[in-house]
């Protein structure tokens, strides 16, 4: 039973003053209280006094005292996120402690260059403590905090530490020894291994985190543990320009890595980000397959760079190419992976890497620098689109063969008789068997291009008749007139498939095109007309009688009777056969 209430009582509740918004400080201290960001403040100050202390350098007692501080304070962060995991269920505080711990492993594999330098087995000692330590802690980490984390994570993690930790040494090795070009690409490798062991993950990614769901893990995948891995992949890049710093034989501040280095880090990264994504996600061929291409300009590293990055830059080009063609091949590898693994646009993608790769050569570091046409890319373009166009009855696909064959033969044979008046034959080509691919083909764009027939028609031939001589002065009219006559016999077949009256208005366009050159063409074999100066628009207004000459035998049904004529021959000849 309800209580209808009063008047009064009404009239009070509705007199309640307003809560008052919260103000300044309370807003500050509930973001310190959600996201405390202390932790992250004291591993920076923590770094940076370490920085201070032992910037003048490090004889093996003050490394050692480095070693125990640093693996001390690492410690330390590992304890706390364990203690309020297990007495406060403290989640969040937890990750960004774990996420630190990370940073200061990889703070740690970058402590000790100075002494690799000066003594290579001192320095090794050194990081294989701390790679043992590190391993150990995070070992300890996952068991104190008990969240699932299979070795198809561990394994890609620990070899990346292995490699960050095992560089410095080896280096230091290298240039004690003087081997500057074997530590120089020793240092251009790094970010080749880093992603060898990101693609690692490529099993354990696919699964999107079942596994870990399935055991109760506390954090949402693929924040946990693909954020632990982000770390690395940045350390990894840091890391990197500083090798390219600390072991560069000019002892500059300059690094000797360019972006171009960071390709297949970054290519790595792209594919594990389109392996774990849902098939059904917009943004999975739109990432995948726009950022590769993308990456291409970070393969152009330009000629101003600095003594260490030319150095860098001039040891590709001796041995193995250009940055673009390195980065190139390797991008289209990513794409026939993609292909296979039906990822949409891969095709599309490995087709514009490739159309690069046709440009570039040994020397290509800018777009100042590029290649003639290199022959092994550019058929790979040609037979990818042939084969593909036939396979699936792909006109679009057939249609960027003919373009793509008509301008690489015109790049290919200029200066000689086929690329005669600018280039007049491979136009050519194209156009009419671009036209043709309309009555060839059913799929939507050769329906698109039928569709639109006789506006191409119309056009083509008011070029050939009026356009060509200033486009391609070196053409005859009889060969506008055969270009004219070859679209009048494609407007013919469009008419006869579709039967409209704009494929009629084509045809007799074409017609017109085809008698006026040809009329021209005659007109300039007599020494009498040829002095004419009206002579184009006699042949023209010619060209336009029998157009219409044309027309009214269509419409008189003459042309009709002709064809129906030429088919009783047809109909003669299958009775004879069916007779047989």
């Amino acid at each position: 039973m309800s209580v209808e209430q009063t008047p009064v009582e009404q009239a009070s509740t509705e007199q309640l003053p307003a809560p008052a918004p919260p103000s300044a400080a309370q807003d500050w201290w509930r973001v310190l209280y959600n996201h405390n960001p202390f932790y992250v403040i004291s591993a920076l100050l923590t770094l940076y006094g370490l920085h201070v202390s032992f910037a003048d350098g490090l004889d093996p007692t003050q490394g050692w005292l480095l070693m125990r501080l640093l693996a001390g304070y690492t410690l330390l962060l590992a304890a706390a996120a364990i203690l309020i995991v297990r007495y406060g269920k403290v989640w969040e505080d937890a990750r960004t402690l774990v996420l630190l711990v990370a940073l200061l492993m990889i703070a740690m594999s970058a402590s000790f260059d100075r002494v690799c330098l000066d003594d290579s087995n001192v320095g090794a000692r050194f990081l294989l403590a701390g790679f043992i330590f590190s391993i150990a802690l995070c070992e300890l980490i996952i068991r104190g905090l008990q969240v699932p984390l299979p070795w198809t994570y561990r394994g890609p993690c620990y070899a990346a530490m292995a490699i960050l930790f095992a560089y410095p040494p080896y280096l230091g090795h290298l240039s004690l020894d003087d081997q500057e070009r074997k530590m120089a690409w020793l240092v251009l490798a790094l970010p080749t291994l880093l992603a060898a062991t990101a693609l690692m993950l490529i099993p354990a990614v696919r699964r999107r985190g079942t596994e870990l769901r399935r055991h109760g893990a506390p954090w949402p995948w693929p924040w946990y543990p693909m954020s632990w891995f982000v770390i690395l992949a940045v350390g990894g890049v840091l890391r990197a320009f500083s090798l390219g710093i600390s072991f560069e034989k000019e002892k500059g501040f300059s690094s000797g890595l360019q972006f171009y280095a960071f390709i297949p880090l970054a290519l790595a990264a792209t594919l594990l980000w389109v392996e774990g994504s849902h098939r059904r996600n917009p943004w999975r061929s739109a990432i995948g397959v726009g950022l590769p291409i993308a990456m291409l300009i970070l393969a152009l590293p330009g000629y101003n760079t600095s003594d260490a990055q030319s150095f860098y830059r001039m040891l590709l080009q001796s041995t193995v190419g250009a940055p673009l063609q390195l980065a190139g091949w390797l991008i289209a590898i990513y794409f026939v992976y993609l292909w296979l693994r039906r990822v949409a646009g891969a095709e599309g993608g490995l087709l514009a890497t490739l159309a690069v790769l046709s440009w570039a050569g040994p020397n290509t570091v800018s777009l100042d620098t590029l290649a003639p046409l290199q022959p092994l890319p550019a058929a790979a373009v040609g037979l990818l689109l042939l084969g593909r166009g036939l396979w699936l009855n792909s006109s679009f696909r057939l249609a960027l063969f003919t373009g793509y064959v008509s301008l690489g033969a015109a790049i290919m044979l200029h200066g000689t008789p086929f690329t005669f008046a600018n280039g007049y034959l491979p136009w050519h080509f194209f156009v009419l068997t671009f036209i043709c691919l309309g009555f060839l083909y059913r799929d939507d764009f050769a329906k698109w291009i039928a569709e639109t027939s006789p506006g191409f028609l119309v056009f083509s031939a008011m070029v050939a008749l009026f356009l060509n001589r200033v486009l391609f002065p070196s053409a005859t009219p009889a060969a506008n007139a055969l270009i004219a006559l070859l679209l009048s016999a494609i407007a013919a077949c469009y008419w006869r498939r579709r039967r409209q009256t704009s494929n009629l208005v084509a045809l007799a366009a074409c017609l017109v095109s085809s008698t006026t050159s040809a009329l021209e063409q005659l007109l300039l074999r007599s020494d009498a007309l040829m002095l004419l100066k009206g002579k184009r628009w006699l042949a023209l207004g010619v060209g336009c009688f029998a157009a219409g000459l044309l027309i009214s035998l269509i419409k008189g049904g003459q042309v009709h009777r002709l064809l129906a004529w030429l088919k009783s021959f047809d109909d003669r000849e299958e009775n004879i056969d069916h007779g047989r």
